[in-house]
């Protein structure tokens, strides 16, 4: 096994203002906790796009890119992302990239 870095970029769309979108971002941030993800995340708010990086100790990068992509959706999913009477934040683009060490 060795340690596969990741980042995903994900673009919302929605009709929330900036302070519930930050909300969103905030609580997607407490979901990956809640899973046991260590990750970094960041947001432009105005963009309304989050970028989320993790380690994972795979052994492919295949492998590490299901297990990062199934944790990010399951925080999605738990923050109520399409939720009828939630301001609403889809996901309209993603960008997975295997990260260097410095």
């Amino acid at each position: 096994m060795a340690e596969v870095n990741l980042a995903v970029e994900i673009l919302f769309e929605g009709n929330g203002t900036d302070e519930q979108f930050e909300a969103f971002i905030e609580e997607i941030a407490v979901q990956l906790d809640a899973i046991g993800r260590e990750h970094n995340l960041a947001a432009r708010i105005a963009d309304r796009t989050a970028e989320i990086d993790a380690s994972f100790e795979a052994d492919t990068f295949e492998a590490a890119v299901a297990a990062f992509l199934g944790d990010v959706r399951t925080a999605l999913h738990a923050v109520g992302c399409g939720t009828p009477d939630w301001p609403t934040f889809r996901p309209t683009r993603r960008i997975v990239r295997e990260l260097q060490d410095a």
